[in-house]
This record gives structure tokens, C-alpha cells and sequence, in this order.
């Protein structure tokens, strides 16, 4: 139908243009021909709807732990990359219900954000239930591993978690994920609780850890700090006719797609329709600022502040209520090679062909060294099945095979520092 309306108006539209230059100009019927095509393109792509994921009809805000998976809830998750159900606990989990304790069993909790949640895969596929196969066969014990991710989770939330719900789980071994993003979601989710806390009770002071590290990385940041303020950046009021220019033709989706076509063939980051998402290293817009090869060593050290105090509390709490702790890390796709999620990368300013910094993995093992802490990367178990598609394109998050692969590492991990028995 819109194709033979657009046909009946060029038809009206090049009668007139005959009328009005006799000599018929070829050049400019051929010019707003092009023209035409080109904003009947734009009009067509901005028909089609962005994709949505409705797994978030299965979250919902939360006033204590900023948000959660709605208890008792059921939704489907569908992308172009995967078609997965999602069924949620009493407690918010996505697993099996919570039952007490069983004579003999040995119960594991597994803390982390969306990729322990299990995004694009089904709940008998994530690495969770790979850790129970394992430690099972192995062992021949009563052992019941639960799934305790939640999408953006940190560990500062993930601690708020557990406190809140250990004598309902009543775990024997606690396992608490550290994840590239969480460095900036620390700071996020301190504030969050900092506001939570003083709303509960005005004569709280805010939590001077949190304060300090947002004064040291406004401070280290300074110059990124200033480019955005004098720009009014993401609202492109104030910016140089050259970049304002960019930033107009970004709003095209017919642009966007046919430089990223080119960008695509070239190995360079895409572009995103619209203002640019975010400013490479800067910690504010920035999930990846971690692996940033020109991250300020300053800026590096304080990212990690907040990370140290969540898993400090940990431990505190774990000689509180008895029970084991392990802290594990995973790296994401482009820590792992140069073509894992061979397409999203490049939405995130990384290109294909470039393996990124993998320091926060190995830092992370020392500070479960200077806790006494259990702590392993999973940096040698990815790498050494490279070969094998363990990241969606697109997306990012850990296919099955990742799952395995994550699923066997830990396994291997708890079972060489005698953590079930």
C-alpha cells in the first residue's frame, strides 16, 4: 500500500515538473528522484519497531535493592539471538523454589548480575546447573547450587541480598560474582543506598567511602567532566558546527545504517542513531570504562574502592553466620580474543581483530588473596574453548556453550579448594 501511494505522488509530482520545465532537466528529475527515495527509506525504517525484550515485564522496582525479578511471575524473553521462558520463585529468584534444607545436602548460592541470570539462555542451561552436574558426579553428595543472579546486580547489591534473605536460603557456600560493569554500578547503587538509608532515617550521614570516591573520579575526570558541561552533551545545544552537523545526520536511521555498513566492513565502531550513548573511560556513561587500555591509573584505583568494601562486608558477614565464601570473575567477550561477539563489540567502541585489558581479572584473585578469600578468574577456561561460540554476537551475554564452559571452571575451582566439604 505505501509503495503504490509513493508511486501515484512521483507520477503527480513529475507531471507538473514537465509542465514547469519544458525542456524536461533529466538532472533534477533524477536529483529529487533520489530524494524522494531517500526519505521514503528513512520513513520505511522508522516504521519497523525497535526490538524489545519483554523480560522485563518479570522486573520491577524494589525500595530496598533498587529492583528485583517479580516474585511468582512468568514471562518469554525474545530477541533475534534467542527464545527463552523465564519463571521467578517466591523469593524473586529465577530457580526452583526455596525448600528447607534436606538431610545431607550441601546447599551453594550463586550471586551475579544478568550473565549468573542466565539472559538468552534457559534455566537448565546456565552455568549454575552445570556446577551442580558437576560437583555431583564427582562427589556423589547431596548438592544443590542456586541460581541467585539478577540482571545489573553488583556485589554491593548482591551483599543487600543475601542479608536480606540468608535465613530463607540458609547456604553452606556462598559464591559472589565480580563483573566488568560493576565498577561503575558500584557507584550507582552506593548512591541508591546512601538516599535509602537517610529517606529510612534523616540522621544517617551518607556513606563517606561512596563520597569520596564520586569527589576522586569527578576530580580525575575533570576534563571529560568540563567537555560535557559546556557542550550540554547528549543535547548537542552548544556544540561546533562540524560536530552539531554529525550530530543531526545521526539522528537518520538510514544514515546510521548505511555507515554502519561501511563501518562494519571496515573493523571500526558503529555509530548509535541519535546522541552518542557514551564517552569512552568516562565512569559516568561508560559500563566498559574497566578495560579501557587509556584508563588513568587513578581512576583505575579508586573504581576498585567500592568493589573492596562490598566483598569486605561479605566476608564479615560470612564469620557472622558460619558459612564458606568464594568470589569469582569472568571476562567478557573481548578480554577473551579478538571475534567473540563479533558484531555488539562494535556498538561499544571495541574493534574485532583486539583482545582488551584483562587486569581487573587478575586483581581480582589478589584482593580474594588479601581477604583469605577463595577467588578464581575464569580468563583460562574461556580462552582455552575460543574456538567455540561462547558469546552471542550481538548481545554479548554467555551462549550454552559459555555456560559450560563457566559451569566446568567453577566446578574445577570448588572442588580443588575443598569448598563442599
Amino acid at each position: 500500500m505505501l509503495s503504490f501511494w509513493a508511486q501515484v505522488v512521483f507520477l503527480k509530482f513529475k507531471q507538473k515538473l514537465k509542465k514547469l520545465t519544458p525542456g524536461r532537466p533529466k538532472v533534477i528529475l533524477i536529483v529529487l528522484a533520489v530524494i524522494f527515495a531517500l526519505v521514503i527509506l528513512e520513513f520505511g525504517l522508522r516504521m519497523v519497531r525497535t526490538e524489545m525484550d519483554p523480560v522485563f515485564a518479570c522486573r520491577e522496582s524494589d525500595q530496598e535493592l533498587h529492583h528485583r525479578l517479580k516474585p511468582n511471575s512468568k514471562c518469554r524473553s525474545k530477541t533475534s539471538e534467542w527464545d527463552v521462558s523465564y519463571e521467578i520463585n517466591s523469593l524473586g529468584l529465577r530457580d526452583r523454589e526455596v525448600l528447607p534444607k534436606a538431610d545431607g545436602e550441601f546447599r551453594i548460592l550463586v550471586l551475579g548480575d544478568s550473565y549468573t541470570e542466565g539472559a538468552g539462555v534457559s534455566a537448565g542451561e546456565r552455568f549454575t546447573t552445570v556446577i551442580e552436574r558437576e560437583l555431583v558426579q564427582k562427589t556423589g553428595k547431596k548438592i544443590n547450587v542456586i541460581n541467585g543472579g539478577v540482571s545489573t546486580y553488583s556485589p554491593v547489591l548482591e551483599f543487600e541480598f543475601l542479608k536480606k534473605n540468608f535465613e530463607k536460603i540458609n547456604p553452606d557456600l556462598v559464591v559472589a560474582a565480580l563483573d566488568m560493569t560493576d565498577f561503575k554500578d558500584e557507584i550507582g547503587y552506593y548512591n541508591f543506598l546512601n538516599e535509602r538509608n537517610i529517606n529510612v532515617n534523616p540522621q544517617v550521614q551518607a556513606d563517606p567511602d561512596y563520597l569520596s570516591v564520586a569527589a576522586q573520579i569527578n576530580s580525575s575526570q575533570a576534563s571529560i567532566q568540563i567537555f560535557k558541561k559546556e557542550t550540554k552533551w547528549q543535547e548537542n545545544k552548544k556544540l561546533p558546527f562540524g560536530l552539531a552537523a554529525k550530530m543531526f545526520l545521526r539522528q537518520s536511521k538510514l544514515y546510521v545504517a548505511i555507515t554502519n555498513l561501511i563501518k562494519d566492513k571496515l573493523n571500526e565502531p558503529y555509530l548509535m542513531q541519535g546522541s552518542p550513548p557514551f564517552i569512552e573511560g568516562d565512569v559516568e556513561t561508560d559500563i566498559f570504562a574497566m578495560v579501557r587500555e587509556n584508563l588513568p591509573e587513578s581512576v583505575y584505583g579508586t573504581l576498585w574502592r567500592l568493589p573492596k568494601k562490598s566483598f569486605g562486608q561479605f566476608l564479615e558477614f560470612s564469620k557472622e553466620k558460619n558459612f564458606k565464601l568464594a568470589f569469582f570473575t569472568y571476562p567478557h567477550a573481548m578480554q577473551v580474543d579478538g571475534y567473540q561477539w563479533g558484531k555488539g563489540r562494535l556498538t561499544r567502541g571495541f574493534t574485532r581483530g583486539q583482545v582488551y585489558a584483562t587486569r581487573p581479572l587478575d586483581d581480582l584473585v589478589k584482593l580474594g588473596n588479601e581477604l583469605g578469600v577463595p577467588s578464581v578468574s575464569l580468563l583460562s577456561d574461556f580462552r582455552s574453548e575460543s574456538s567455540k561460540k561462547l558469546y552471542y554476537d550481538w548481545d554479548g551475554h554467555f551462549t550454552p556453550i559459555g555456560h559450560e564452559a563457566a559451569g566446568r571452571g567453577l566446578a574445577k575451582f570448588i572442588l580443588e579448594n575443598n569448598l563442599v566439604n
